[in-house]
């Protein structure tokens, strides 16, 4: 996964679910340039970049982006241990280009570009 030409290794795999590709939520919130908030009690996740301002809460759908509310195609989550994000959803929330290329059934390349 690139984002903004730099080559992120997470540190945990990602993943698809329900046609979404979930990825580690801290380092890819954070590689997109936001300042990333956990609350463990409540289980929400505050995200800022700039002026943009993203919170949902682990297992449901709904998010809100500067106090809009948007739908992810599946849910954020907890898998192992480890938070998870739809990828397409929260980067083009915060003001990112996703494209991906598919190589073979198990490989692929994605690249993330902020439009800012």
């Amino acid at each position: 996964m690139f984002i903004d030409n730099r080559k992120l290794n997470p540190e945990v795999a990602p993943f698809l679910k329900d046609g979404s590709m979930l990825v580690p939520l801290r380092s890819t919130l954070e590689a997109l340039g936001a300042k990333v908030e956990w609350n463990p009690e409540t289980q929400t996740v505050k995200a800022t970049k700039g002026s943009d301002v993203m919170t949902f809460k682990i297992g449901q759908k709904s998010s809100t982006i500067n106090g809009q509310t948007i739908q992810f195609g599946v849910p954020a989550q907890i898998v192992d241990g480890s938070s998870f994000i739809p990828l397409r959803d929260a980067s083009e929330a915060l003001g990112c280009a996703l494209f991906v290329r598919m190589h073979d059934a198990k490989s692929m390349t994605i690249v993330i570009v902020d439009k800012q």
